[in-house]
């Protein structure tokens, strides 16, 4: 059910770059926010607190994937607002986070075991604080030179 959501998101995606303000910041972005969804969900799912019944092979789902550079793609726009409280953005982000999990794990019938997943919303706590303090700035300098 999930992989429907594919190309939808591919779509946003290519439509984000082609009108972005900070295209080469958005794509530098993506590309770290999806090699560390890839390393996160191994883990996630190395340590059995994402499990995915009707899911074969050792990568997790693609959908899964995707959502990693689609959040990426709101960092220098619809969250920047959240860089001015960097503790409030990592609150925010901790809870939603584990919340998007919550409801993907229930949409898609995968197994979100408790209590393991509140490692969940300390990842997506620490990833957005880390993000504010290092990989946005760095994607706009890269960008501006």
């Amino acid at each position: 059910m999930g992989d429907l959501a594919v190309p939808w998101v591919i779509g946003w995606l290519v439509g984000h770059w082609s009108l972005s303000a900070w295209p080469k910041s958005d794509r530098q972005l993506m590309v770290q926010f999806l090699a560390l969804g890839l390393l996160f969900e191994l883990l996630h799912q190395g340590f059995g607190i994402l499990e995915f019944p009707q899911h074969t092979g050792p990568l997790p789902p693609l959908w899964l994937l995707c959502l990693w550079p689609l959040f990426a793609s709101t960092l220098l726009h619809s969250l920047k607002w959240l860089f001015k409280w960097p503790s409030l953005g990592t609150l925010l982000v901790a809870l939603g986070g584990w919340g998007s999990y919550l409801a993907g794990a229930k949409l898609t019938q995968a197994q979100l075991h408790w209590p393991g997943s509140i490692l969940i919303a300390i990842e997506w706590g620490l990833i957005f604080f880390l993000s504010f303090k290092y990989l946005v700035p760095n994607a706009i300098k890269k960008s501006a030179s």
